[in-house]
């Protein structure tokens, strides 16, 4: 009964780091994602960081995904997915990123045509 205890929890704990890795992994490229929004914008980081910082502070979405996990299997890269899109829409994020990319694909179907 214990050697059974003990190796449900070893593999508890597997999954934990595993889902500790995917969570590293996950606030690495929305940094990176974040860095990239702030070049395009022409926002200091700076401004940035102030600016994520108040709306985690606001937020209740956004400080959910910090909490502990539930126990449910995609539950919290499903709570970081929803608290990075909130956090988004929450930074004004211009829907200008959607007529760029029309515009480069209709660029590149005049360069087609020619």
């Amino acid at each position: 009964l214990v050697h059974d205890l003990v190796a449900k929890l070893n593999e508890r704990n597997d999954q934990l780091a595993q889902t500790s890795r995917e969570i590293r992994e996950l606030h690495a490229a929305n940094q990176a994602l974040q860095q990239q929004c702030d070049q395009l914008r022409g926002h200091h980081p700076l401004q940035h960081q102030e600016q994520q910082q108040q709306q985690q502070q606001c937020s209740p979405r956004v400080a959910a995904s910090h909490d502990g996990g539930d126990g449910g299997g995609g539950s919290g890269a499903d709570r970081a997915g929803a608290a990075s899109s909130h956090g988004a829409a929450a930074a004004g994020v211009p829907f200008s990123a959607v007529p760029l990319q029309r515009k480069r694909s209709r660029d590149t179907a005049d360069s087609e045509d020619a």
